[in-house]
């Protein structure tokens, strides 16, 4: 996942920033288009349950999207390195990371989604073991749940310090993510170049 770079601006919600294969969803969208002044902002995100044909396959993005595997079972692909995706798994994917999304038609997944921006973003995920493909579990996975359902409600309020409020629990959310026992439970050795892994 070295391909994260600076995100490309946009301006208004737009449908297609979104996966239609959900059977459910709460999202919503804060500030799309830059400046950012957080250090790390969420620009949208959310909560969904996948459809059983779900697939998403994408090689560019505008943003930095940080996901968190609440339910069911999938894999991911980033830039060539699989991992299997079951709870409490986290992952994130750049603007330039060629990602594919499958969930198991069996135990379709449920995952939360935040679209990052800002400068401190790269940072951040560094500091929480997310670069270069790796995806992640996490130890406490109710904690972490519960910070990506404040994101999610605080989000959807839209309020005037919604951004700041979504924002500073994003920080939180990838600090708890990079916890030291987080690291020793890496899921680097379940990866795969293009393997079942």
């Amino acid at each position: 996942m070295d391909n994260i770079g600076p995100p490309v601006a946009t301006a208004a919600p737009d449908a297609s920033l979104l996966a239609s294969q959900v059977a459910d969803s709460r999202t919503f969208f804060l500030q799309l288009a830059g400046p950012w002044r957080e250090r790390v902002s969420v620009a949208l995100g959310g909560w969904e349950l996948c459809r059983p044909d779900y697939a998403v396959a994408r090689t560019r993005y505008p943003y930095v999207v940080l996901e968190l595997v609440a339910g069911g079972r999938g894999r991911v692909s980033l830039d060539g390195s699989e991992h299997r995706l079951e709870p409490g798994v986290c992952f994130a994917s750049g603007p330039r990371t060629a990602c594919r999304i499958d969930t198991d038609a069996d135990a379709p997944l449920e995952k939360f989604f935040f679209a990052l921006a800002g400068a401190g973003v790269a940072r951040a995920l560094t500091h929480a073991g997310l670069l270069h493909g790796r995806a992640r579990r996490v130890p406490a996975l109710g904690e972490v749940r519960e910070l990506a359902e404040d994101i999610t409600r605080e989000g959807r309020r839209h309020g005037a310090v919604a951004p700041a409020i979504c924002a500073r629990l994003a920080e939180v959310l990838l600090l708890k993510i990079g916890e030291e026992p987080a690291r020793a439970a890496s899921l680097g050795m379940g990866a795969t170049r293009g393997g079942s892994g």
